[in-house]
């Protein structure tokens, strides 16, 4: 399955150094953190993709959202 499909990428490797750094600057205070393009399964098929899309339940949900707000919640 390729990046376009929304199941495999390497988005977690490229965007995880940049939530990691946002997350060390949280005290000294930050404008904002989010997520990349959130994206999902409708019943007429997936939401629009332009590569960036990160789809629930995938891996790159898990580690950019799931294991991201843990992150956050433990400042």
């Amino acid at each position: 399955m390729g990046q376009l499909d929304g199941t495999s990428s390497d988005h977690c490797n490229i965007e995880k150094p940049w939530q990691q750094a946002s997350v060390s600057l949280a005290s000294a205070g930050m404008g904002a953190d989010l997520f990349w393009q959130w994206g999902d399964k409708l019943s007429n098929g997936q939401t629009a993709n332009d590569g960036n899309t990160i789809y629930y339940g995938s891996s790159d949900a898990s580690c950019l959202i799931t294991d991201h707000v843990k992150a956050i919640k433990a400042i």
